[in-house]
């Protein structure tokens, strides 16, 4: 450095705030501004070789360096990018503004990690500060994503999610929620709430109730067995994807009302939880995997997996179909391309409520009450009102009961006032019976009256091929049955009555009551050794 003059330093203090501020500084000089605790130098004059005359501010402890940064661009080295209405004048933000954007829960103190500490207050605050805040509240600008990054957070107590709530994790098993307390772990509040003081659903309206909030990419794991997961109070148009529920609860434990991955609840009819998403919910460990009693609308859930609980969905149960939030039960729902594995009861059972539709669900080991398919209890679905579909879905049950395990009683994989298709097709073996009637496969009695049978008959050993259905009426009270075989054969003309089939009503357990349908045949072809290929639909 060429050195110009030595002087002596000199140095100023006073207010920044009060009077004409900060003076021009001689080259060098330096001054302290009392008030705001900031340094100032003087730059000295141009012909010293200054690049402008002015002030220059020295960072010191007291300086928040984000706030200097006034110069952040996007892709600032991709000439491909234009930000700006001109290339040349490009759009500049501070650091600040630009860290702003995403708020993490570490922003409000929340420690995660090891899931140590118990974060509930700093997690409840963040959540207040960002949507309760009286001094934002209902600006859709401070509507901001909170963000927990991986670990384990614990919390004992209930946390309360107001509108436009948006938290998002790192996805199921990298950020873990761990929750020690009782009641629900979540609980949804409504637009009169304040910081401090939730409000839930007695007070709830149509245009106050919460509304368009988003959760996601996290795992729940709930410390004990009598707790809620996520309490919806007459919740809409909310979101909840990539989120696993963890309860406490195994299948040798007693039924607990309160043991709920979603609880799902309406003032009425129509201040009420509906609308909403459910996408990639994985619950394990409840009671109830969803449970809605009253007049929820509209909910779907989708790509969802429900494991080892007493009942999947419980729609309606209890509802008295007249008080109000109780008239109609669950309606309009839909639940899709899910699976239930190891249910003990019902995977979906709607005791009221109509227009509810499983759609291309998979059941395995459901309704068997903890003891595998030779032991079944409950249908895999039940309807008990009218007005519910199931459609296109998949059930294991009949791989064990279908065409063994005759001995074993086969409760309906849907059963209650509904029809439905059983789109699996199943295979079996048929051979040469010329004098007497041989076991071919059953189909579930329950409560259906009727069926339709769709079957394809192919022989190995000649030309012999048979498309048809049986059609069965059944009359459970005067122990009679029929059926009747409409089909087209292709082969030798004499050998078209050759296969023969008969429906019988069968206790296959000895329990004195009534089970299921066999169907056997009887096959004239000498030496015939075929397969028959069918499918089903209960037209009841």
């Amino acid at each position: 450095m060429a050195v110009v003059q030595i002087s002596r330093i000199q140095i100023r203090r006073g207010q920044k705030n009060s009077g004409t501020g900060i003076p021009q500084l001689a080259s060098g000089e330096l001054a302290w501004a009392v008030d705001t605790q900031e340094l100032f130098i003087g730059n000295g004059s141009v012909a010293e070789g200054a690049p402008y005359v002015g002030n220059s501010k020295i960072l010191t402890t007291n300086d928040n360096i984000l706030e200097l940064f006034e110069q952040y661009q996007y892709k600032k080295n991709d000439t491909t990018v234009q930000t700006g209405v001109d290339s040349n004048y490009p759009i500049l933000r501070s650091v600040q503004d630009r860290l702003d954007e995403r708020v993490s829960v570490a922003a409000f103190g929340v420690v995660g990690g090891t899931g140590a500490t118990d974060d509930t207050v700093a997690i409840q605050r963040a959540i207040d500060q960002l949507y309760l805040n009286p001094a934002t509240f209902g600006l859709t600008t401070n509507r901001f994503i909170l963000e927990f990054g991986p670990g384990v957070f614990t919390f004992s107590s209930t946390i309360y999610i107001p509108s436009y709530t948006s938290i998002q994790g790192s996805g199921q098993g990298r950020t873990v929620l761990v929750y020690t307390g009782t009641g629900s772990a979540f609980e949804f509040i409504n637009d009169t709430s304040t910081i401090g003081n939730p409000s839930t659903i007695n007070s709830t309206t149509f245009n106050n109730q919460p509304k368009h909030t988003y959760m996601g990419g996290f795992s729940l794991n709930l410390s004990n067995i009598n707790v809620t997961g996520f309490k919806l109070n007459a919740v809409r148009n909310g979101v909840f994807e990539d989120i696993g529920i963890n309860g406490a609860w195994t299948n040798t434990d007693p039924v607990n009302a309160n043991s709920m991955a979603l609880g799902l609840y309406a003032l009425s009819s129509v201040v009420t939880t509906q609308n909403n998403s459910f996408f990639r919910v994985n619950a394990s460990g409840h009671t109830y995997g969803v449970y809605a009693k009253q007049d929820i609308n509209g909910n779907v859930f989708n790509a969802c997996y429900f494991n080892e609980m007493h009942m999947g969905f419980s729609f309606g149960q209890g509802a008295n179909l007249s008080s109000q939030g109780e008239e109609f039960g669950p309606r309009n729902n839909s639940i899709t391309d899910s699976s239930f594995e190891d249910i003990n009861r019902q995977g979906i059972k709607v005791a009221n409520g109509s227009g509810n539709i499983s759609s291309s669900n998979r059941f395995t080991n459901v309704g068997n009450d903890a003891g595998g398919n030779t032991n079944s209890q409950y249908g895999h679905i039940e309807f008990d009102s009218v007005g519910n579909s199931s459609v296109q879905d998949i059930f294991d049950r009949a791989i064990d009961l279908a065409s063994s395990n005759y001995t074993s009683a086969y409760v309906g994989e849907v059963i209650g006032q509904t029809a439905f298709t059983n789109v699996t097709t199943r295979k079996v073996g048929i051979v040469e019976s010329s004098s007497s009637f041989i076991e071919l496969f059953r189909l579930p009695l329950s409560n259906k009256i009727g069926y339709e049978v769709s079957y394809i008959y192919q022989s190995t050993t000649g030309i012999r091929m048979r498309s048809g259905k049986l059609l069965i009426a059944a009359d459970i009270n005067n122990n009679q049955i029929q059926l009747v075989d409409d089909y087209e054969f292709t082969g030798n003309p004499l050998e078209d009555t050759n296969l023969e089939f008969k429906a019988t009503l069968v206790d296959s357990d000895s329990d004195s009551s009534l089970d299921s349908i066999l169907i056997t045949y009887k096959n004239a072809s000498v030496g015939d050794l075929a397969t028959l290929s069918y499918s089903y639909r209960s037209l009841s």
